[in-house]
C-alpha cells in the first residue's frame, strides 16, 4: 500500500484521542475495551442527545423528511432477517441520522454522529439475535408514530426506551460466551 508511517501514526493518535485505541508505548496499539461503567455512561449520553433530537424532530419534521424516515424503516424491516449485518448497521445509522436531521439542529446532529463511535457497530450487530433485532425494529416503529403525530414527549420517550433496551442487550451480550470468544 506504500503509505508512510506518519499518516498511520496520525490516524492512530486521532483514534487514541477519541478513546478507541490505547498506545502501548513502543510496543504498538491496542483497541480499547470499554468497561461496564464506560458503557453505561456512553448509553446515558446517547439517551440524552438522541431523545432531545427526537423531541426537536417531532416538532419540526416535514412531510418529506417523515417519508424518508418511514422509507428507511421499511427497508430495514423488509430485509431485517435476511440482510447482512453490515447492511443493517448502515440502515440503522441512516434511520437515526434522518430522525436527528429532521430536528433541524446541525450541531446536535454532529454530536449524535460522533457519539456513534462508541456504540452500535458491526461487531455488536453480528451478535444481535433475531429477537433483539425485532425489538429494535418495534421501537423504531414507535418513534415513527410519535413523529407522525408530532408528539415531542412520545418521541423523546420512545428514543429513551430504545436506548435503554439497547444497553440491556449490550449487557446481555457482554456476559454471553459468544461475546467472550471474540
Amino acid at each position: 500500500m506504500k503509505v508512510s508511517r506518519t499518516p498511520i501514526r496520525e490516524v492512530l493518535q486521532r483514534l487514541a484521542n477519541d478513546g478507541l485505541v490505547i498506545s502501548l508505548r513502543r510496543r504498538g496499539w491496542q483497541v480499547h475495551e470499554h468497561t461496564a461503567g464506560e458503557i453505561r455512561e456512553i448509553f446515558e449520553s446517547r439517551a440524552a442527545l438522541e431523545s432531545y433530537a427526537a423531541r426537536l424532530a417531532a416538532a419540526r419534521v416535514t412531510p418529506e423528511q417523515l417519508e424518508v424516515i418511514q422509507r428507511t424503516l421499511g427497508e430495514r424491516g423488509s430485509g431485517m432477517m435476511g440482510n447482512a449485518r453490515h447492511d443493517l448497521v448502515e440502515l440503522n445509522d441512516r434511520f437515526h441520522d434522518s430522525v436527528t436531521d429532521a430536528g433541524g439542529n446541525t450541531l446536535l446532529a454532529e454530536l449524535v454522529r460522533r457519539s456513534r463511535l462508541y456504540h452500535f457497530n458491526y461487531q455488536l450487530a453480528a451478535l444481535y439475535s433475531k429477537k433483539a433485532l425485532a425489538q429494535s425494529h418495534t421501537e423504531h416503529q414507535q418513534l415513527v408514530r410519535a413523529l407522525r403525530d408530532h408528539d415531542p414527549d412520545a418521541a423523546a420517550d420512545a428514543v429513551r426506551r430504545h436506548v435503554e433496551s439497547a444497553l440491556e442487550t449490550v449487557r446481555i451480550l457482554r456476559t454471553s460466551p459468544a461475546y467472550a470468544e471474540d
